[in-house]
């Protein structure tokens, strides 16, 4: 996942991503939206590992489901 994807999926515009690549400073209620996008897809990411892993070594995910 890149920097610019998680702005995207934040809901920040593109155009706040490249603004803070050059220079320009983020308010805290934006860094908070990319921060929580990052957490998001950082554990979306981790499960599609696991159940990877899962179905890698014979087994069921359904049987795991909460």
């Amino acid at each position: 996942m890149s920097l610019a994807q998680a702005f995207g999926f934040g809901g920040v515009p593109s155009s706040t991503y490249y603004r803070t690549l050059h220079g320009a400073e983020l308010r805290f209620e934006t860094a908070e939206k990319v921060m929580k996008a990052i957490e998001k897809l950082s554990a979306l990411q981790r499960h599609r590992a696991d159940l990877a892993n899962i179905r890698k070594n014979g087994g069921n995910p359904r049987k795991f489901a909460k």
